[in-house]
């Protein structure tokens, strides 16, 4: 049971080295509050999921399966 606390806090504490200067400066301001200083938009993981995303909906509109892996890559990298 102590591993795997100590595997999720180590998770937690790696997780947040994702976030950009300008979200620490965001979380700085006093004017806005919590639920707003953490936004989603500058989280480059969910830029991520989203591009994933829109790539998997491009390849699932292809003929076949083949071509619809050569999409999705191609979407990927690009």
């Amino acid at each position: 049971m102590k591993k795997i606390l100590i595997i999720i806090f180590v998770s937690l504490l790696f997780g947040l080295n994702v976030y950009t200067m300008e979200t620490l400066k965001d979380l700085q301001n006093k004017d806005k509050p919590w639920y707003k200083k953490l936004s989603i938009k500058k989280n480059p993981v969910s830029k991520y999921i989203k591009k994933r995303n829109d790539c998997k909906d491009y390849a699932d509109r292809a003929d076949s399966v083949y071509l619809g892996k050569q999409r999705y890559k191609t979407c990927m990298e690009n």
